[in-house]
């Protein structure tokens, strides 16, 4: 995490590229992610219901993302280790008149802060392959919920295909990353990550893969891309070797 913390500037440039710049693969990579969690929190939240229940995104970098949602009303909470990450996030909601809230915290850690907060729904996209203690990190997940349980919408790289890792590293080599390979610092597959949630208490609502031939398409064609990403998302359920993971899963509420 320090070198991700020294490198923060890049982190940031490289994800708002990714989001708003002219490479259509980026682009494809990151909206297709964020995607998935857009439509599952549409469609279990009512647009007049959505400011009533908080969502707390867990490894929410520089906010890019939380901005898309607070911009459809969803009550948002940041939260991520790193602190200059936060500052831009906060920043970066006030310059576009966003409400939202962040706070600097270890998930993998016990804190008061922590024990502080209490949401509805968690996401998180594209960050649990940076924590230390997956473990850890699901349990306090739990404690975010509450005794009111919840939902957790979870997106990450699927290292259960070494492919995946071939891919990953030649993105680093060709300048494209700021050595994003060496902070993937929790390697785990499909069936690893339904281990670890069970073992805390979580029902598996849905989980598979996506994304394996859709982003190379989207280089030529972003639409032919999105309908390439539907047919994908009912072929790889039989055969999970899509480069990235989705996972739904819910806690019930406890009595």
């Amino acid at each position: 995490m320090e070198e991700f913390a020294k490198n923060f500037e890049k982190v940031i440039a490289f994800e708002y590229q990714g989001f708003f710049g002219k490479n259509r693969l980026q682009k494809f990579w990151r909206l297709t992610r964020t995607s998935y969690v857009m439509y599952n929190l549409l469609k279990l939240y009512e647009k007049n219901s959505r400011k009533d229940h908080v969502i707390c995104d867990v490894g929410c970098g520089p906010g890019i993302v939380d901005a898309f949602f607070a911009k459809r009303g969803f009550n948002i909470i940041g939260i991520d280790i790193i602190e200059p990450l936060i500052n831009f996030a906060k920043e970066y909601f006030a310059r576009k008149g966003l409400d939202g809230q962040f706070v600097t915290a270890d998930i993998t850690k016990s804190s008061p802060l922590l024990d502080s907060i209490h949401c509805n729904t968690i996401i998180s996209i594209d960050a649990i392959e940076h924590f230390s203690d997956p473990r850890k990190s699901i349990h306090n997940f739990k404690k975010l919920l509450g005794n009111g349980g919840g939902k957790i919408f979870l997106t990450t790289p699927n290292f259960g295909n070494p492919l995946f890792t071939l891919m990953e590293r030649t993105w680093d080599v060709i300048g494209k990353t700021p050595g994003w390979s060496q902070l993937h610092i929790t390697r785990l597959g499909l069936k690893q990550y339904i281990r670890l949630f069970l073992h805390e208490g979580f029902e598996i609502e849905s989980a598979g893969t996506f994304m394996f031939i859709s982003p190379i398409i989207a280089m030529f064609s972003t639409r032919l891309a999105r309908f390439t990403s539907k047919l994908e998302h009912y072929l790889l359920k039989k055969l999970p070797v899509g480069f990235m993971l989705y996972f739904t899963f819910n806690l019930k509420k406890q009595e």
